[in-house]
């Protein structure tokens, strides 16, 4: 007798971190205890960001096209539309940087969690808080470089409260 299909369990299935790799029409590579499905998805996609504008972008082009134009299309919208438009011209092209990198690690993650061998990344709380966490320190010791710690607890406080 066959069990019904659950939508639930075939999600969650989806969403869980795992220490067995599922690919199709082989058995499961079982993965050593200090990495998880997610560290290997990590892992998987660091190595082609790098390739990707490592190898792959061409810098020597004075007009880009194929990869290079899409690249750098969405590193410019990244930098103008995101960094620069929040932060200011100056500190907007300091942090584009670290704007492109989270940009496209969470979309190369997102992107991997749509593959059925995959499970989705960013619903891993360890990979949403370690982004958060340099993110608060970023924006925490940012702060304080730029005004001081005097400057930092004045910003705390709104002006005209007593």
């Amino acid at each position: 007798m066959t069990q019904p299909f659950k939508l639930v369990d075939y999600i969650i299935h989806h969403m869980q971190d795992a220490h067995e790799w599922h690919l199709p029409f082989l058995p499961p590579i079982h993965l050593p205890p200090f990495l998880s499905l997610h560290g290997v998805m990590l892992i998987i996609c660091s190595t082609l960001l790098i390739i990707l504008f490592c190898r792959v972008y061409n810098k020597k082009q004075q007009v880009p096209t194929g990869m290079t134009n899409l690249l750098e299309v969405l590193v410019l919208f990244v930098r103008d539309q995101i960094s620069v438009k929040y932060l200011g011209d100056d500190d907007g092209r300091k942090m584009a940087p670290l704007f492109c990198t989270f940009f496209f690690f969470i979309l190369g993650l997102n992107l991997m969690g749509m593959v059925p061998v995959f499970a989705t990344a960013t619903a891993n709380i360890n990979i949403t808080a370690a982004l958060a966490c340099i993110t608060l320190f970023f924006m925490v010791f940012g702060t304080i470089y730029k005004n001081g710690w005097a400057g930092f607890w004045k910003a705390l406080i709104p002006s005209g409260v007593p």
